[in-house]
């Protein structure tokens, strides 16, 4: 009899034994369910947000918009000057006189563009005073240099 308590409790513990290939399977069966509860769990409460926040802004009436419409074709010219704003005519005119203005302005700035003068040709007199400058240095150069000479 105590060989077959012995045998049972063997069976009780021991491990189940699967293979890698099935194991690997096991493993990315639950990465997907696990991935797909993840992306679930996120869209629930995105869609939760949504209807939350739908609850909370008011709608606007589709009869509200169609009566503003209404009104706005209705007012004619004197209702907007009463309004503060002007009528058609005035701004009409008031664009035209921008527009010449705009032209004069740009007709001015063509006239005070100055032209760009061309670089004026040296003489050969100039070319020979700037030159002697260089003769100059390259004398004193010379001068100190024998000067350096009788000092030692």
């Amino acid at each position: 009899m105590s060989d077959n308590k012995d045998h049972s409790s063997d069976s009780d513990d021991a491990p189940e034994e699967i293979t890698q290939e099935q194991a690997m399977l096991e493993d990315a069966a639950l990465r997907k369910v696990l991935r797909e509860n993840k992306a679930r769990v996120s869209r629930e409460k995105k869609e939760s947000r949504r209807f939350l926040a739908e609850k909370l802004t008011p709608k606007k009436s589709r009869k509200i918009e169609t009566f503003e419409e209404e009104e706005e074709a209705e007012e004619d010219r004197e209702a907007l000057a009463k309004k503060g704003f002007l009528s058609k005519n005035i701004i009409d005119f008031l664009a035209e006189r921008e527009k010449q203005k705009n032209g004069s302005d740009s007709e001015v700035e063509e006239a005070n563009e100055i032209p760009r003068k061309k670089k004026q040709k040296s003489s050969g007199s100039s070319a020979i005073l700037k030159n002697s400058g260089q003769a100059l240095r390259l004398v004193t150069g010379a001068a100190f240099a024998k000067k350096q000479r009788q000092r030692k």
